[in-house]
């Protein structure tokens, strides 16, 4: 298994909204993906998206825009800060995010076509999610679809959840 340490995930608890328990679960994720490597290349990136037929423009993009440093790879540091910032980071940061997503030839500017392609993308992703009635457990996109019901339970209840609550879905 890759090595985290305590001193990691606290640093990250500072540079993230996620706290250490929520980071503890999106390294599990991560660690799988990346088929215990450091990193995670472009094949254990496609594998995040479980059964799903996803536009491959789509996921390079997303892939590039995570990777910060444009190794080719994507450390957790690097997943985890754009996971937050997706998540629960500042409106501007989020749009900035989703610009660099969207401009798919890297020109700074994000076309009608573009934003298009993104769009129908994202549509037919949403539509094959919602057609799959059950999906194997251990697929991380059931995974995240099964913390994000979780979160959003634990936030109509004003309940913060705990690891305990996100294992228990997985098993049901």
């Amino acid at each position: 298994s890759s090595p985290v340490s305590s001193q990691s995930i606290l640093e990250l608890t500072n540079r993230t909204y996620f706290d250490t328990d929520e980071l503890l679960l999106i390294f599990a994720l991560f660690d799988t993906a990346a088929r215990r490597k450091p990193f995670l290349d472009i094949d254990g990136f496609r594998g995040l998206f479980g059964k799903l037929q996803c536009d491959e423009g789509i996921i390079s993009s997303i892939f590039q825009t995570l990777d910060l440093d444009g190794s080719g790879q994507i450390s957790f540091p690097e997943f985890v800060v754009a996971l937050s910032t997706i998540c629960r980071g500042r409106f501007q940061d989020r749009v900035g995010f989703s610009f660099r997503i969207c401009d798919l030839d890297n020109s700074g500017l994000v076309t009608y076509s573009e934003v298009l392609s993104i769009s129908q993308s994202i549509q037919n992703m949403m539509k094959q999610v919602a057609m799959q009635p059950t999906m194997d457990q251990n697929c991380s996109v059931e995974f995240l679809r099964r913390t994000a019901l979780n979160v959003a339970m634990a936030e109509t209840t004003k309940k913060r959840p705990s690891l305990h609550d996100f294992s228990t879905s997985a098993a049901s």
